[in-house]
């Protein structure tokens, strides 16, 4: 209520029909407490409460300048603040038991966002913790344009993702505001897009997005689990054969497989290439035991890791066959 009367106060505007609130997930989202038709305007940001800059490193810069005044309840932005204070926090500032996880798996880059901090932002803020704060909200909270970047736009930046959004942004003189794009029911959440890309939304946002998903494994090898989740639609050229695919994703299997060689390549009359993938259910149980009592991000960790394993496992069971492997099934 305190960040709805600044808003108001600056000129701003929020729906009376929508309401921050938990889904069933424990996550916090924008949901409709009414029927709100498409093309509604839900809410207006005035320029005067959106923290932005000339650059990502002064936008965050800003940002962190507005978190030691908060301190002191001086700044504008303290509703806010409060408010966004307990956001997911992006893997990069995972725990090491949960970092360790992630090692060697698609997008392969989870510690950009720090190294590029670190690189580029040196003359923009202290490295301190306040600025490693800033930092993360930066990463799993802004919202950029083509034409006026990343800012941070308190209020609208609580819709959470979906691949289907249900609003729009838009952008004029007076700030920005969130519409709707079709028909909203009381009860739905309200949602926009982060991006594209299943690995790159967790690597930025620390979530394993709904179905359907979008996988690039590789340069070379893209596809999307549909909404069933088992069918795949390849976004790249379908690779020749399941041997094929098991070749161009050697260093994942070494991740999420536990390999057993022997002489002649067959493990109880299934080849070991394969037999990697039918194990992956027992690694998994394996692991989800060994980290039981860990913290909360080794769960999201193994669950990204979970849907990953079932991506290739389907990936791989959509190809022909091998010669070697004519008379192989394959468990899913």
């Amino acid at each position: 209520s305190k960040l709805i009367k600044v808003i108001a106060t600056l000129g701003g505007y929020v729906h009376t029909g929508i309401e921050i609130k938990e889904d069933v997930g424990g996550l916090r989202g924008l949901f409709a407490t009414e029927n709100i038709p498409s093309a509604t305007r839900l809410v207006t940001i005035p320029w005067s409460l959106i923290i932005t800059g000339s650059n990502p490193c002064d936008c965050i810069k800003r940002l962190r300048h507005e978190i030691t005044l908060n301190s002191s309840s001086d700044s504008i932005y303290a509703p806010y603040l409060n408010v966004i204070r307990h956001v997911e926090a992006p893997p990069y500032t995972w725990p090491h038991d949960a970092r360790r996880l992630l090692e060697n798996l698609p997008p392969y880059d989870f510690a950009r966002h720090s190294q590029w901090f670190y690189q580029e932002c040196l003359n923009y803020a202290e490295h301190d913790r306040t600025s490693d704060f800033a930092l993360a909200l930066y990463v799993s909270r802004s919202i950029g344009s083509p034409d006026h970047g990343f800012s941070m736009l308190p209020y609208i930046d609580l819709a959470n993702h979906h691949s289907t959004p249900n609003i729009r942004i838009a952008y004029d003189d007076q700030g920005v505001t969130m519409l709707t794009i079709s028909d909203l029911q009381s009860g739905d959440q309200i949602y926009t897009s982060y991006g594209f890309g299943t690995a790159e939304l967790f690597r930025d946002y620390g979530f394993v997005e709904p179905l359907p998903q979008y996988w690039r494994i590789s340069p070379d090898i893209a596809f999307q689990v549909l909404a069933d989740n088992t069918t795949i639609v390849w976004d790249t050229t379908i690779p020749s054969s399941r041997q094929a695919f098991l070749d161009a994703t050697a260093d994942i299997r070494k991740e999420l497989l536990i390999e057993e060689d022997t002489d002649d390549g067959v493990v109880n009359g299934v080849p070991a290439i394969i037999n990697f993938f039918n194990k992956i259910g027992h690694r998994q149980r394996r692991d989800h035991r060994l980290h039981k009592n860990s913290p909360p991000e080794v769960t999201k960790a193994q669950q990204y890791r979970d849907n990953l394993s079932h991506a290739i496992r389907l990936a791989m069971a959509s190809l022909p066959l091998s010669p070697l492997t004519r008379d192989v099934t394959i468990e899913l």
